[in-house]
């Protein structure tokens, strides 16, 4: 049986400004939605679990799968999309693992404060014994990377990666250097890293130098996926004042509005400091 966290903060979304219809269509796909964010069912039997009409039904969901000029993602706020005999609600995975992982961070701080925690990498009378899979190959031998400078932070034991972890100052700017990336979209990066080796297919593995897993999960990054990522993130391009030059004369852009003949004097007089009555 699924189930999804709702947070108050739906109360301050969009959403709830539309039709109680919709609201209640909404919370039901939530309620029925797979871990992957997939609602199996017909317009029919959606409209009986939301207790509505076929034809409220209908509006809301043709109000759900249209844009949202409010939309606060980055998106045009598109909340469904109709699939094959389903329905799929868009970026219900990436805001599931979001709020999961800050989930986990604030339960492990206060499980850190009331000292239940146990370091994770306390063995049990016996030696961790190493994995022989290709990952640890790499590993071993040092990857090409640009970070030429950065000091080695290898680790004789290998740790699980910690939910704090992010890259080094000296990686953080060679790597956003080096890939084109503005700190939004290098911390974007980091976190979907985090997720992945914290709750995601990589939950519990053990690596010994997280820093040049990270400069390796970037080199296999798909062009596609770090585009993506730069567009959601841009690089601020810095505004670089034009000095006036000092006697320089003003060209009016072609569209501009004459200047009054008179008007036009008195500004030449002045110039030139020859006084004259002011303006």
């Amino acid at each position: 049986m699924s189930y999804t966290k709702l947070y108050s903060s739906i109360l301050d979304s969009s959403v709830w400004s539309t039709s109680k219809e919709t609201r209640l269509v909404w919370i039901t796909m939530l309620a029925m939605a797979t871990k992957n964010g997939v609602v199996h069912a017909s317009v029919g039997g959606l409209a009986r679990r939301a207790n509505v009409t076929l034809d409220e039904c209908r509006r809301a969901l043709k109000e759900l799968e249209g844009p949202d000029p409010d939309s606060k993602d980055g998106t045009d706020g598109q909340r469904v999309e109709a699939v094959t005999g389903a329905w799929f609600i868009k970026n219900f995975e990436f805001y599931r693992e979001t709020k999961s992982l800050d989930a986990v961070r604030k339960a492990q701080q206060r499980a850190r404060a009331s000292g239940t925690v146990q370091d994770s990498t306390r063995q049990s009378g016996q030696s961790q014994k190493r994995s022989p899979a290709p990952e640890a190959d790499t590993e071993a031998e040092d990857p090409p990377t640009p970070l030429q400078n950065e000091p080695d932070v290898r680790s004789d034991r290998e740790t699980k990666c910690p939910l704090t972890f992010e890259p080094s100052p000296e990686a953080a700017t060679e790597l956003q250097a080096h890939y084109g990336l503005s700190a939004l979209a290098l911390k974007a990066i980091s976190d979907e890293f985090v997720s992945y080796w914290t709750m995601g297919a990589g939950s519990g593995k053990a690596r010994s130098n997280w820093q040049a897993k990270f400069r390796e999960h970037l080199r296999l990054m798909t062009p596609p996926k770090l585009e993506a990522f730069k567009a959601a993130n841009p690089v601020e391009e810095p505004k670089t004042p034009v000095p006036r030059r000092k006697g320089a004369t003003y060209v009016p852009p072609p569209d501009a509005i004459p200047m009054p003949p008179e008007i036009a004097e008195r500004l030449s007089k002045l110039s030139r400091g020859s006084g004259g009555d002011s303006l």
